[in-house]
């Protein structure tokens, strides 16, 4: 029997299940390559970029997707919709039982369609609905009967339109809403009578307008709205009469604002909240008092954040969340393109090779607060050899949970793997025998497992090293 002398179990981190996680779900399938876009609907969660393949991240099982795919938004397996699209997709929006989509393809839903879509959400199909968009879509918004679509095209839906349009969402063809952009269009929210765009332009709706804009939804004209970015603006979320603003900008709404502001939805200066991003922001979201940012950055919120970061609605402040996303040569400007937030869960996208404390996920990763089984605090570590320590990662999905277990051994050696519960008693040997160096890992289903706290002993030669997990109800 095992004697836990001297153990004192923190109750704040075991209890830690209100919070989000920063250990992505290992169960939500990841993709091959960038993730663009991002759109959960419901039971599904749709996203789009630049992959070929998606699956578990054990590299097992993988399918055939191209650039598109819907995902089961309680078990993160991809579902058999499949519009198998022949290039990028960079935009996505869901209404009711259609799907849009814009990028870059000429072929989608077993039909040809030049870079904008709509596609049954059943069965993948597209439907007759076909605005034949001259170039790139890079920005899609529903409301009501309107599609609008921002990219950088000339022509759309049999109208001549600059880089933004009203679309029927019956028939596809343009309305006569045309604000006449000088320049791309990145980024488009719709709240109520008001349309905010951020792009790459110089003035659009009839007015001088650098980089951001309010049109009116009837008229198309710009409103008298002008905060003035000096830069790309790359992503927009309206909440709370607040516009957040990401990009590539460091002065916006009068004031100094590196790549990220609050701006005013009347006045459109930009607030004292100001959390001075050290790179820019492509993706914003926001849920009840936190903003999330995602992008090419290293330090935003007075904290190191790499890529993906919470902040506090109120101060600007980063929170304690920290999905430590990763890139193998950070100087490539490779970064996270897309995040989604829907009820407990946050979903983010790019095209980095890790994100997520654990086993980090390529590509795709989804964060949630009901993701914390187990919770893992270290217990006793002691190094005798060059073995790299067990690693330990977790999963919940309703009454199941595994945990996966993984470590290395520099040379041929002994190793155990058992699991206790905290009053002593051996509940069962995992591993109990002679291995050769290499890499190692196993999965232990949840199984008879009871909710509660066990502790997992390893050792190997003369390392031994001690944790502790937390499996929720």
């Amino acid at each position: 029997m095992i004697k836990f002398s001297g153990l004192i179990i923190s109750l704040a981190t075991v209890l830690q299940g209100a919070m989000l996680s920063d250990t992505c779900n290992p169960n939500t399938w990841e993709t091959d390559g960038p993730v663009n876009a991002i759109v959960p609907a419901g039971e599904k969660v749709y996203i789009g970029g630049d992959f070929t393949h998606v699956g578990p991240y054990i590299i097992v099982g993988w399918q055939i997707r191209n650039h598109l795919t819907a995902l089961d938004a309680t078990t993160g397996n991809a579902l058999a919709w499949n519009p198998n699209a022949d290039y990028w997709v960079n935009s996505l929006a869901v209404s009711g039982s259609t799907v849009y989509a814009g990028g870059l393809f000429t072929t989608i839903g077993g039909q040809t369609r030049f870079h904008i879509a709509a596609l049954d959400a059943t069965t993948g199909n597209a439907l007759a609905w076909d605005p034949y968009s001259e170039s790139s879509v890079f920005a899609l918004a529903v409301s009501g009967t309107t599609v609008y679509a921002g990219g950088d095209f000339d022509s759309i839906g049999g109208q001549r339109r600059n880089c933004i349009a009203a679309l029927d969402a019956t028939t596809g063809n343009a309305l006569a809403w045309n604000p006449n952009a000088h320049g791309q269009v990145f980024a488009l929210a719709v709240i109520g009578t008001t349309v905010y765009v951020g792009g790459d332009f110089d003035s659009i709706g009839g007015q001088r307008r650098h980089h951001i804009a309010a049109l009116d939804a009837t008229t198309g004209h710009a409103l008298a709205w002008n905060p003035n970015a000096n830069n790309t603006i790359r992503s927009l979320a309206v909440s709370g009469g607040m516009v957040y603003a990401g990009g590539y900008f460091d002065t916006i709404g009068g004031q100094n604002r590196n790549h990220i502001a609050a701006l005013n939805t009347t006045s459109g200066n930009a607030l004292i909240w100001n959390p001075n991003a050290d790179g820019w922001v492509n993706a914003l979201a926001v849920i009840g008092t936190t903003v999330y940012a995602a992008g090419y950055f290293t330090s935003i919120g007075g904290q190191n954040r790499s890529y993906i970061a919470a902040l506090d609605a109120t101060t600007g402040n980063a929170l304690a969340w920290n999905p430590n996303a990763f890139a193998m040569n950070p100087s490539s400007n490779v970064s996270v393109h897309s995040l989604a937030v829907s009820g407990t869960a946050i979903y983010v996208g790019g095209e980095l090779i890790s994100m997520g404390k654990g086993a980090g996920h390529y590509y795709f990763a989804q964060f949630d607060s009901s993701y914390n089984s187990p919770v893992i605090q270290p217990v006793i570590e002691s190094s005798g050899t060059n073995n790299i320590g067990l690693q330990i990662i977790g999963s919940r999905i309703g009454s199941g949970a595994f945990v996966k277990f993984s470590y290395a051994l520099s040379k041929p050696d002994h190793v155990s793997l058992r699991l206790y519960t905290l009053t002593g008693r051996l509940h069962s040997v995992l591993i109990n025998k002679h291995q050769p160096a290499g890499n190692y890992s196993l999965t232990m289903q949840r199984g008879n497992l009871a909710a509660g706290a066990y502790l997992v002993s390893f050792k190997s030669g003369d390392y031994h090293q001690e944790k502790m997990i937390f499996l929720m109800r």
